[in-house]
C-alpha cells in the first residue's frame, strides 16, 4: 500500500496540484499476509513471483469500526478471500 496525504489528493481534485505531484509518505508491504495463489491457478495469465498480477482486488475502510478490508484474488483455488485488519 502507498499512503498519501488526503489534503494533497484534495488539492489535485480541486486543480491546485498536478496529478503527479503528490508523493506517498509511507508504504506497507502486505505480501507476508497473502496466500499468493497456492493452487497455482492460471500461472500464464497471472504471472508468478514479484511479477504476479491481481494480487489484491478491492480495498475498503470501515471508519466507524476501524477495519480495513482487502480482497485477495485466487487465494482459495479460483475464489477470493477477504482479509480484515484493525487500524489503530
Amino acid at each position: 500500500f502507498l499512503f498519501y496525504d488526503p489534503a494533497d489528493l484534495a488539492r489535485v481534485a480541486a486543480g491546485q496540484m498536478a496529478p503527479w505531484e503528490p508523493q506517498p509518505y509511507a508504504r506497507l508491504n502486505i505480501d507476508q499476509f497473502l496466500f499468493h495463489n497456492p493452487a497455482g491457478v492460471e500461472p500464464e495469465m497471472l504471472g508468478t513471483g514479484v511479477q504476479r498480477r491481481y494480487r489484491i482486488g478491492s480495498v475498503a475502510y470501515d471508519r466507524g469500526n476501524g477495519l480495513l478490508y482487502v480482497l485477495e484474488w485466487y487465494a482459495d483455488e479460483a475464489r477470493p478471500v477477504t482479509h480484515v485488519w484493525r487500524v489503530q
